[in-house]
């Protein structure tokens, strides 16, 4: 016997007593039940099933995670009846569909049809991907939940994560190469990376692009690099060289804007190298006014995708026949005082940040933190073999975990080993020690490489990256959490499907343990 009871939520409608004094009416009959609210939402429930009204009312209805999270977490819950039908062994089948318009006609043949397109196009993603492993045919089944078209502009894009997030410029930007250039989605590729330079003010690639329209939000220094290194991405699997000139008057913008100087403070020193204003690379959490990583100043992975970009923009230039004297000039001051800048001689590694004090006086924060990783796993690099060793040894020591990075190294007085609570408490661990599948991709790509890409640092990279198989059967099914806990057993946290999380493992598994490369 099969029973399905659906429950209503009174967000969607409400009752003014509870005692049943609805302000929705019901209409019920043998094939299902449609409710209509007062203010003209409707909810319809149909089937060729049994229907059974059955109206029952479910008070103080409790969520255990908006409990946790410190949000409201309680309210009454409507069941207006039951499907019931007899099941017979090898006959019966039967499917759920929903959707925001009438489907009530819908057919199971029309269905079945469906199914049968959805799994050859997913089946074509596979065969144009090259891939048969079967747990990169599960990351790429992730990935195809995140590419879909803006619903105000009609534009295809990248949903950051599943479900509050919109299209973000830096998490699309870190996150095509595995969304769409592993799987061979050239086309979609483009459009996006075209949108974006479209938008591309001053220099900027736009953080966000609003859900409801409006003007993009232009607050980040990394998201324009990344355009520029993703480019190159998009460049290195598709030889598009036809692409890259039409939006080479973007990439040479975002270069001129960032060595002139540009908004929210962002700009090139007499040293050549970049700072910015508070709050605009990727660690942004903010408790009202309150930074709680203050990240403004030089930080070493925005310097280190400042070199990258020149260096990939010199490389492009060459090949559109521009000349590129003044980026490879560019290039060589960054190179020449990078590591004076940021090298830590006490601890091994890289400063995270330099900056200047109210008395104008120079700091370096020796904080241990991921963002370092990137001088090393970039195309294009600065420091010497031996330190790029030393980074990585570092960052394996202090930050690694089997689901990812600490954000904060847990001998930190600021690191907090738990991402949980209310939005205050989450906030103050978002950064300070929670941990970040995505930084894994730069981590496999830069232990290969000062491993001297050896077989044994492939196995341990293919173990690494393989842990998250269990993972893929829990919190978000079939997906990526956005985070973890930064202590045992690293419990998932955030969105329960995260894009940038799905992509960089999924990149890294194909072209750095599969060896998959364009």
């Amino acid at each position: 016997m099969l029973r399905i009871l659906p429950l209503v939520n009174s967000r969607n409608f409400h009752y003014t007593t509870h005692s049943g004094d609805l302000s929705f009416s019901q209409k019920a009959n043998s094939t299902g039940v449609k409710l209509e609210s007062s203010n003209g939402f409707a909810f319809s429930l149909s089937s060729n099933l049994q229907y059974y009204s059955d109206p029952v009312w479910y008070y103080n209805f409790e969520y255990d995670t908006e409990k946790q999270r410190g949000c409201n977490f309680q309210e009454d819950s409507f069941n207006p009846g039951y499907f019931e039908s007899k099941l017979k062994l090898g006959t019966s089948r039967f499917f759920i569909a929903a959707s925001t318009h009438d489907i009530s006609s819908l057919t199971l043949e029309q269905v079945e049809e469906l199914y049968t397109r959805e799994v050859y196009r997913q089946n074509l993603l596979a065969f144009n991907s090259r891939l048969t492993e079967p747990f990169a045919l599960k990351l790429l089944r992730a990935a195809d939940s995140f590419v879909v078209k803006n619903p105000s502009s009609g534009e295809n894009t990248v949903i950051a994560g599943y479900h509050w997030y919109d299209d973000w410029g830096r998490d699309t930007m870190i996150s095509l190469p595995g969304l769409l250039l592993i799987p061979h989605r050239f086309e979609e590729a483009r459009s996006i990376l075209k949108n974006f330079a479209i938008h591309c003010r001053k220099g900027l690639i736009p953080n966000t692009f609003q859900a409801l329209g409006g003007e993009p939000v232009y607050n980040t220094v990394d998201a324009s690099l990344w355009f520029i290194h993703t480019l190159s991405r998009y460049f290195a699997y598709t030889k598009d060289l036809l692409f890259i000139s039409d939006v080479w008057d973007t990439v040479d913008s975002i270069i001129d804007n960032y060595r002139k100087g540009t908004d929210f403070g962002i700009g090139m020193d007499p040293d050549y190298l970049i700072r910015q204003g508070p709050q605009l690379t990727w660690m942004d959490a903010k408790i009202g006014e309150l930074a709680v990583t203050p990240r403004a100043g030089k930080a070493c992975e925005i310097n280190a995708l400042w070199y990258n970009a020149l260096k990939i923009t010199s490389n492009l230039g060459n090949l559109l026949g521009k000349d590129t004297s003044s980026y490879e000039t560019l290039a060589a001051g960054v190179s020449l005082n990078f590591e004076n800048v940021f090298w830590n001689p006490e601890t091994n590694c890289l400063f995270d940040l330099v900056f200047q004090d109210e008395a104008g006086n120079q700091v370096k924060d020796p904080a241990i933190r991921p963002n370092q990783i990137f001088a090393v796993a970039l195309p294009y690099t600065m420091l010497s073999p031996d330190k790029e060793k030393a980074i990585v040894d570092r960052v394996e020591k202090d930050l690694l975990t089997p689901f990812g990075l600490r954000t904060l190294s847990s001998a930190h007085p600021s690191y907090v080993g738990h991402y949980y609570g209310d939005a205050v408490t989450r906030d103050t661990a978002y950064h300070n020690g929670t941990v970040w599948p995505w930084l894994l991709g730069a981590y496999v790509k830069a232990y290969r490489k000062v491993h001297n890409y050896s077989k044994q640092s492939l196995e341990d990279m293919r173990d690494l990256l393989q842990g998250f198989d269990m993972h893929l059967e829990t919190a978000g099914i079939g997906t990526i959490s956005e985070v973890f806990d930064g202590d045992y057993p690293y419990s998932p946290g955030g969105c329960i499907s995260q894009a940038w999380s799905v992509a960089e493992i999924f990149r890294a598994y194909v072209e750095d343990v599969l060896g998959i490369k364009p």
